[in-house]
C-alpha cells in the first residue's frame, strides 16, 4: 500500500513515479494499492481499476477506468443532469459533492452515486468474481 506518494511532487514526476510502479507491477504480475488525492487524467489512465470512496468510506465506484461507466455512476441520466461535462475523468468524479452533509441526505448526489454503483451490473460482476 502506498499512501499519497505523489504529494509535493511536480505533475511530471508524479506521472513518472506511477508509471514506474505500474510497469513494475505488470512485469512481476503483482498489484499495488495506491491512494492519491486529485490525480490527473493521465495518472488515472495508468491504472487498471480505480476505487472511489464517498466521504463516509462507502464504495461509490470500483472498476475499470472507463469514462462511460464512471459517468453513468456519478452523473446518472445525462439528459436530466445539470453537470457540465469537461471531458475529464478527475472532474467527473471530484466535482460531485462528497461532504458529510450529503451522506445524511438520501437525495444527495453522493448517495445517488453509491446507490447507482451498488445496483450496477459492474458491481454485481465484481461481487460474483469475489465469491461474495
Amino acid at each position: 500500500c502506498l499512501d499519497n506518494i505523489t504529494d509535493g511532487l511536480a505533475s511530471t514526476d508524479s506521472f513518472s513515479l506511477i508509471q514506474q510502479i505500474s510497469e513494475a507491477c505488470k512485469k512481476h504480475r503483482t498489484a499495488a494499492i495506491i491512494t492519491l488525492l486529485q490525480p490527473s487524467d493521465e495518472i488515472i489512465s495508468l491504472f487498471d481499476k480505480i476505487l472511489v470512496l464517498s466521504s463516509d468510506g462507502q464504495p461509490a465506484y470500483f472498476g475499470p477506468v472507463d469514462r462511460v461507466q464512471l459517468r453513468s455512476i456519478f452523473i446518472g441520466d445525462t439528459e436530466n443532469s445539470e453537470f457540465l461535462d469537461s471531458g475529464s475523468i478527475a472532474d467527473l468524479v471530484m466535482n460531485q459533492p462528497m461532504s458529510a452533509k450529503s451522506v445524511a441526505n438520501p437525495n444527495s448526489k453522493e448517495d445517488q452515486a453509491v446507490t447507482r454503483f451498488r445496483q450496477s451490473n459492474l458491481n454485481k460482476k465484481l461481487i460474483h468474481e469475489l465469491g461474495m
